[in-house]
């Protein structure tokens, strides 16, 4: 009987979307019996029910700018050594860091030296489009291989001699069919992932509860969330007489995607899933206002949402940072929801551009497949 080779893994996951994407990527990697792999590092729920021995939980994170970063500097320089510690102490064959440049690119580049037979991989491209294109040449020095979640980002780090592979979007890993039904009697909102997404677009969900209560009573609201925001999420919506469906549960929520009109989605990967599922959606976003003004100078791109951003052009509405307000959101809603022709417009215009970060096969198992040529 041949002996399995022993592999050791220490991942890092910052993020809900990053848990996602790890929980899969062992899973994948799990399946591959010629190796015995084990998994230390940073994750969520998922990740641990996957196997993961964790050091810390993705619910450790909850900053979202500088300025949010900065409060909690101490904490996060803490989970930061910490880490850097447990790592070296492990000595795995593989680090991989899953999105959140900042913390993952501070990590490898101090765990690096330490660990001279280890090969180092991020999943999911920092946004060097959009802004700080010169983290391409830096990131090129730090890793073996970087695997991208969107087909045009392999230029940027190529010309730095970077293997990088496009494995697909993780919006198209779920593949489930759904009957459309002709009547369509749900809107969804969706105030984000972190904690601090959800406070900061608070008011504005606030107010377009209302606003649908007394002027669209026809349509119920149902709100997507996640395990550990669930009771945040009960408690902003308290003061609704109406019932809110707030759920975590995938199948529940699978059965009520279809019967969608039209959604109100925190920017990021959310949108994309609406998008996806042929919802017409508004995206509206906050940053702190120091935090807005900072990353002003820097940014690139005038769009946040990555559709809008591959076609250079508006086909998703989005109001975000200081143009973000009452009037303006309620305009805009009020527009798509009573303009079927606007509704089908934007989701045929989005077809066009969603269709191009689909591949064959779930995008963690392609990052499986690159992963084990460099074992």
């Amino acid at each position: 009987m041949k002996i399995k080779k022993n592999i050791k893994v220490f991942i890092i996951a910052t993020e809900q979307s990053g848990d996602n994407l790890g929980s899969d990527l062992i899973k994948y990697l799990k399946m591959k019996y010629k190796y015995n792999i084990s998994f230390y590092g940073i994750g969520g729920d998922k990740m641990i029910k996957e196997g993961l021995v964790y050091t810390n939980h993705v619910s450790d994170f909850k900053s979202i700018g500088f300025f949010e970063i900065l409060i909690n500097l101490r904490k996060i320089l803490s989970i930061l050594s910490s880490n850097i510690k447990e790592a070296i102490k492990l000595n795995p064959d593989l680090v991989i860091t899953i999105d959140s440049p900042d913390f993952s690119f501070r990590f490898v580049k101090r765990l690096k030296n330490h660990l001279v037979k280890t090969k180092f991989i991020h999943y999911v491209a920092p946004s060097v489009w959009a802004w700080r294109e010169g983290r391409a040449k830096d990131i090129s020095r730090l890793y073996d291989l970087l695997l991208t979640i969107f087909p045009f980002e392999k230029s940027y780090f190529k010309k730095y001699n970077l293997k990088t592979v496009f494995v697909g979007n993780p919006i198209f890993n779920n593949r489930t069919k759904f009957k459309i039904p002709k009547k369509k009697k749900y809107i969804a909102l969706m105030p984000g992932s972190r904690l601090n997404e959800v406070n900061s677009l608070e008011k504005y969900f606030k107010f377009i509860i209302n606003h649908i209560h007394s002027s669209y009573p026809q349509y119920s609201i149902y709100i997507p969330t996640l395990p550990y925001l669930k009771k945040r999420i009960t408690n902003l919506t308290s003061f609704s007489k109406k019932k809110i469906i707030i759920s975590d549960n995938n199948k529940k929520l699978d059965n009520l995607f279809p019967k969608t009109k039209i959604a109100i989605v925190c920017s990021g990967t959310a949108a994309l899933e609406m998008t996806k599922k042929n919802i017409p959606i508004i995206v509206i976003y906050k940053l702190n206002l120091f935090t807005e003004i900072l990353f002003s100078f820097f940014v690139k791109t005038k769009f946040a949402n990555i559709i809008n951003i591959m076609a250079k052009k508006s086909i998703i509405p989005e109001i975000t940072n200081h143009k973000l307000n009452i009037s303006k959101l309620k305009f805009s809603f009020d527009s798509l929801i009573k303009n079927e022709k606007l509704q089908k417009l934007q989701i045929k215009n989005a077809k066009v551009y969603i269709n191009k970060l689909k591949l064959g096969k779930n995008c963690s198992y392609n990052a499986c497949l690159e992963i084990l040529k460099i074992i």
